[in-house]
């Protein structure tokens, strides 16, 4: 019970409070006028801002230099990747202010969130667009009370944006009068691919890209079109994965660096794949080297393997980089310099290779623990 109440009240101070809520409300509310093309920039400078003062770990900033760097590249032609780094701001700082900030800061940001995209856009629809992300912000703070584990926690993170996603869709095209069932779903497919197709050929007959696309056949279209329809579920699943798991670093390493005496238990701080993640992905990817087959069954185990593959890279691939780091640390592997020639020659299957020997080095690293165990 004393450890609980503990918990509870550790707060940060008032002023880094203001400036977190206040961060957090520019945040939200950007989610309502992204068209913006200032606040774009705006987001990228607050953000960065907040890694320097407050998060403060070398870690977190380069694995957030990529986003960051994209999202002011292409702050001029579109507010994606803006978007993107705002998702991962109020999921990240927001969890953390959730639990460190007083509650009434708390319960004020999203109202004036709101307040501030009506005062910008005029409209009410839209100012309610700044309430968007912060239920993703309570999972997070949730799953650093409960002390989940940092694979939990982005789990459960990525769970809570894939369900709410899915929702969102379902529900725009009930209100488009469409329908959810098997043949809606087939038809909607069938649809995409002849769109792709159709628009694949006409920028083949555009001047600017006819020297480029002359010499692709429609046949080359259609399987590069039914590849990535293929990897969609993989290809949603990924982006949501990483944003999740950077989103969860900044609310841990924040919650450390602002608390250092009450440090999070090392399993909340240290990123693992289990040995089941581990044989899963070496299966499935092995699986999904075999050619297809004329079974439908076949097929479409070989398309659930390739999903299930690629959905769990980005974690063994992170994995295998920190194994590949620390064998460098002790000076156990290849040079710096082969390495750079090895990652540039092999650049295309790097992930591939690095979530290789991320699954190879935790199933190792699982028989030593049981060797070590038996008398």
């Amino acid at each position: 019970m004393d450890e609980m109440q503990k918990r509870e009240t550790l707060r940060i101070p008032l002023a880094p409070s203001l400036l977190l809520t206040l961060a957090l409300v520019f945040f939200m509310a950007f989610c309502a006028f992204p068209e913006v093309i200032f606040c774009r920039y705006m987001v990228v400078l607050v953000f960065a801002l907040l890694l320097f003062l407050a998060v403060r770990s070398r870690l977190v900033t380069a694995l957030s230099i990529i986003p960051c760097v994209m999202a002011f590249l292409t702050a001029e032609s579109s507010p994606s990747f803006a978007l993107l780094l705002c998702a991962v701001a109020v999921i990240g700082y927001g969890g953390f202010a959730i639990t460190a900030v007083h509650p009434v800061l708390v319960a004020a940001a999203p109202l004036t969130a709101c307040l501030l995209g009506f005062a910008i856009t005029g409209e009410p629809t839209r100012a309610l667009f700044a309430l968007t992300l912060a239920p993703f912000a309570v999972v997070a703070a949730l799953s650093l009370r409960l002390r989940l584990s940092r694979t939990a926690s982005v789990a459960v993170v990525s769970a809570a944006l894939l369900a709410a996603l899915l929702l969102a869709m379902a529900f725009a095209v009930l209100a488009l009068g469409g329908s959810l069932s098997a043949d809606a779903i087939r038809d909607f497919v069938t649809s995409v691919k002849e769109m792709l197709i159709q628009e694949v050929a006409a920028l083949a007959e555009a001047a600017e890209f006819s020297a480029v696309l002359s010499g692709v056949t429609d046949e080359t279209v259609s399987t590069t079109v039914n590849s990535v329809l293929r990897l969609l579920p993989a290809m949603l699943i990924v982006p949501i994965e990483i944003l999740s798991y950077l989103a969860c670093l900044i609310t841990i390493t924040l919650r450390n660096t602002q608390f250092p005496k009450e440090k999070l238990p090392a399993r909340c701080r240290v990123f693992r794949m289990s040995p089941v993640s581990a044989v899963l992905f070496l299966v499935s990817f092995i699986l999904s080297l075999l050619p297809a087959g004329k079974s439908d069954a076949f097929g479409i185990a070989l398309i659930s393997a390739l999903n299930l593959a690629v959905i769990l890279m980005p974690g063994l691939a992170l994995c295998g980089a920190i194994r590949i780091f620390v064998s460098f640390r002790q000076k156990r592997a290849f040079s710096p310099i082969l390495l750079i020639i090895l990652c540039l020659w092999f650049s295309s299957l790097l992930p591939t290779i690095l979530a290789c020997v991320g699954a190879f080095g935790i199933l190792r690293t699982e028989k030593a623990r049981q060797n070590n165990q038996q008398p």
